[in-house]
């Protein structure tokens, strides 16, 4: 898929008109009861910021941007109309509070805008979560996204830069009162916007096996 998008980006292109990282695919239940929104937009080098976009009546979110040793928050990744940038290789960690009521699923709903920092890399997702018990389970990896968009292509120079924005739907059980998720890759990310959602009953059989599927972390990617 990637390598067909980045085919049709560059037979397509002109020029590459400059705008700003947004919540470009925002889940379909956004906004509804029982959902929560954060996001962040790395527009300084504070590592731990509050979100850019916050509707969360259960809590404030904390994030922590550990990057790649030796390297720092960054303002402009070469001319892409993206400014401010972490690079991992490090991780992002974000905990996230949620309603505490007892439900069957979580769905977690992630899109990053981000950049290789070498061909081929990509984002890797973990989550922790409290079962009922309380003990801390973790769920993925995840790394392969539902919808994935080449934002920007730069073929000059001797590393050419491209911009993805990638969106990723996981599901839990048990509706945690609050997830920690990781994110990894040799990666730079732009922009980070999770939404949450309590899910009170599987609608179908088929939105089950979904989740059962995005549990088991199947990593698809070669």
């Amino acid at each position: 898929m990637r390598k067909l998008a980045l085919f049709l980006a560059v037979c397509a292109l002109t020029m590459t008109q400059a705008a700003l990282a947004e919540d470009i695919n925002p889940p379909p239940w956004g906004g509804q009861p029982n959902t929560t929104v954060q996001g962040w937009e790395f527009l300084n080098a504070d590592p731990s910021p509050p979100p850019d976009l916050l509707n969360n009546e259960y809590g404030d979110p904390y994030i922590e941007v550990i990057p790649l040793a030796g390297a720092g928050w960054f303002e402009q990744k070469g001319e892409a109309p993206y400014i401010g940038w972490w690079p991992l290789s490090g991780e992002i960690w974000v905990e996230v509070p949620n309603d505490p009521t007892q439900r069957p699923w979580k769905e977690i709903w992630i899109q990053i805008t981000w950049s290789p920092q070498d061909p081929g890399e990509f984002p890797i997702i973990e989550v922790e979560a409290p079962d009922p018990t309380g003990m801390m389970i973790p769920y993925g990896p995840f790394d392969e996204p539902i919808a994935e968009e080449l934002l920007y292509f730069d073929p000059s120079g001797a590393d050419p830069t491209e911009v993805w924005h990638s969106t990723y739907d996981i599901w839990i059980p048990d509706n945690p009162e609050i997830e920690i998720i990781h994110i990894f890759g040799t990666i730079d990310i732009d922009e980070l916007i999770i939404d949450t959602r309590c899910v009170p009953e599987p609608g179908t059989l088929a939105l089950a096996g979904i989740g059962l599927l995005s549990l088991l972390g199947l990593r698809r990617r070669k």
